[in-house]
């Protein structure tokens, strides 16, 4: 009896080690309105905005450039995190069905971007791009960040 009880013991413990091995955290990402401020275009790679550098960088030159450097300065660049990506999905605006989260793997110092959408009846032949901002909690340094989009058949 012992050695059925050392077993299931040692087992239990095994089951708990490796699930906490293949942790996966999904964070609290929501979209952000860039409010016209920063634009992504066809072929752009994403952005990751992580510091204030690469926001700056990427603001309107012209005549809104002020009114952008001051809703943009007010980001919480700190506790927060700015990803961007250029959709190009066939709707002329935002994608009908679309959904996104960002999921945090310790063991591989990865995070992954989930992005979807219902695929689109017709295609918009004036302009089929979507520029996707999402705010999410600030990341980890050190880790890498792949983005991955698909489209979804619909019923």
């Amino acid at each position: 009896m012992k050695a059925v009880l050392k077993y299931l013991l040692v087992n239990l413990i095994l089951i708990c080690l490796s699930a906490d091995a293949f942790a996966q955290d999904t964070l609290v990402t929501v979209q952000y309105d860039m409010n016209r401020c920063v634009r992504l275009y066809l072929g752009d790679e994403p952005l990751i905005a992580t510091n204030r550098e690469p926001l700056d960088s990427i603001i309107r030159k012209g005549a809104s450039k002020e009114r952008c450097q001051e809703m943009l300065g007010g980001f919480d660049i700190d506790h927060f995190s700015l990803l961007g990506i250029n959709l190009n999905s066939g709707y002329c605006r935002e994608p009908e069905g679309l959904d996104f989260r960002v999921i945090k793997i310790d063991a591989e110092k990865k995070y992954i971007v989930e992005i979807s959408y219902d695929d689109p009846i017709g295609i918009c032949r004036a302009l089929s791009s979507y520029n996707l901002w999402m705010k999410v909690p600030a990341l980890s340094a050190g880790y890498e960040v792949e983005f991955m989009v698909s489209s979804r058949k619909r019923e």
